[in-house]
């Protein structure tokens, strides 16, 4: 990923591994039991039929033992379909097709193995899962077959390159408390975005948590159920989020998703959020609009390097700004 990488460095997009048999011994050594104790026989025999059908044995078991390792090597693989958007810990599905038929398995980021290929037969879906925000530019992954016998597997591991990134978001976490919006919406039910003061936008069905100086008392008689005033809220400043994060991975990982569900908290009570991060680019700060939005602009922030990171939510009503 970058520029938060979430797999080890590889030898760069669309390299390959070496070629390698799995778990070999078994199916070598059986194989050079059969063909001698085949070769017994026909000694002992003396049939010419008997030998040549032990040629063909040895031909099929050579092919069954090579074989696939030529067709492993010779197989090209391609990405084809990817999302735009992921959430780190969370499957992602992405599209891939083969010139040949072959088992693939994620290697990085790690995943479910899927069987894909000819490239005639259209893509197949391929499970990966990031554990790791950042932006995903290309996948590691270990190709194997055993065609056409099953007598034994070659793999290899391959580098594939997506054809569009994937910005995989942090997983949200908890937000930091926010006074004193906390405790004014306290008595609110979760996911309200309902305006205290305003003007009137509509009419629609109480909910718990709704002031009672907002019930439409005509069209609760109307309708037989409580109904309530949704007022516009009016234009305010916008909160500032800004996240400093920390050089160790993990810790990033773990301030960013808080930053993350502190943003979804804001905006879900209909206030605008302005969160300023550092990118490969610089410093940055610019509106976010909503979850997809705050969680790419995450993807991509990086830290300083240096402390424990800071996560800093700064209303502009109040002078002291509210720190992690």
């Amino acid at each position: 990923m970058s520029p938060q990488p979430a797999e080890p460095k590889t030898d760069g997009p669309g390299s390959s591994g070496r070629l390698r048999p799995i778990n070999a011994v078994g199916p070598i050594a059986g194989s050079i039991f059969t063909l001698l104790a085949w070769a017994a026989i026909a000694h002992n025999s003396g049939s010419g039929w008997v030998q040549a059908l032990g040629a063909v044995l040895g031909a099929v078991l050579l092919v069954g033992i090579f074989g696939p390792g030529r067709a492993v090597a010779r197989t090209s693989i391609e990405v084809v379909g990817t999302p735009v958007d992921a959430v780190a810990g969370d499957p992602v599905e992405i599209q891939v097709i083969a010139s040949s038929r072959v088992r693939i398995r994620p290697v990085f980021p790690g995943g479910a193995s899927s069987f894909a290929g000819p490239a005639d037969a259209g893509a197949t879906s391929l499970e990966i899962v990031p554990q790791r925000r950042g932006v995903l530019v290309a996948i590691t992954v270990d190709v194997a077959s055993a065609a056409p016998f099953g007598i034994l597997w070659w793999s290899r591991r391959a580098t594939l390159v997506l054809p569009a990134e994937i910005n995989v978001a942090p997983k949200p976490t908890s937000a930091i408390r926010i006074p004193p919006e906390d405790d004014e919406w306290s008595g609110e039910s979760p996911g309200r975005r309902t305006s205290m003061v305003g003007e009137t936008r509509g009419i629609r069905n109480y909910e718990h948590g709704d002031p009672k100086r907002l019930v439409n008392w005509r069209a609760s008689a109307h309708t037989g159920h409580l109904m309530v005033r949704e007022l516009e809220a009016p234009t305010s400043d916008p909160v500032t989020v800004r996240l400093e994060l920390p050089a160790d991975p993990q810790a990033a990982d773990e301030l960013a998703g808080r930053a993350l569900a502190t943003i979804l908290k804001i905006i879900d009570h209909s206030r605008q959020v302005m969160l300023a991060t550092r990118e490969v680019s610089g410093e940055r700060i610019a509106l976010v609009t909503g979850a997809t939005d705050a969680g790419r602009r995450l993807a991509r922030a990086i830290g300083r390097g240096i402390g424990t990171g800071t996560l800093v939510v700064e209303e502009p009503q109040y002078r002291e700004p509210v720190t992690r």
